[in-house]
């Protein structure tokens, strides 16, 4: 399972989830990083760059809509995406292609009780380390 995280200034530990079940994680930022660069969670890429191979899925935390068309781009056949914030820029128009092959896009809105209690049971098996930054 390949998994690429788009953030505004969001880090998630689902992140985490994934590299403990052998999945490869690509956070993907504003800016470019250094060739090569490795993050927290696996690889770093620029948000808008084709990633090293398809996605089964994407999740975008930014409140950015623009982001959406490249995030379907970047999805295998069947592969979802996955919006993450509470609101959105207006998400420009889409060529039906970018959809076609069995894509989903959900929103955390669609999640339901159950998918919460299985991240949590998950969390806990692996165990999942959340660190926290005050900022004054």
């Amino acid at each position: 399972m390949v998994l690429r995280f788009w953030r505004g200034g969001t880090p998630c530990d689902a992140g985490g989830a994934a590299l403990e079940r052998g999945g490869v994680c690509v956070d993907a930022g504003r800016a470019a990083p250094a060739a090569g660069a490795r993050s927290r969670r696996g690889l770093a890429g620029e948000t808008f760059a084709e990633p090293p191979e398809k996605l089964d899925a994407a999740i975008i935390f930014a409140p950015a809509g623009e982001i959406v068309p490249a995030a379907l781009q970047a999805l295998r056949k069947g592969g979802t995406l996955v919006l993450g914030g509470i609101h959105m820029s207006p998400i420009p128009s889409l060529d039906y292609n970018l959809l076609y092959q069995e894509r989903v896009i959900r929103s955390v809105a669609n999640n339901t009780r159950q998918d919460g209690e299985n991240f949590l049971r998950i969390a806990a098996e692996i165990p999942i380390r959340t660190r926290v930054q005050m900022f004054r």
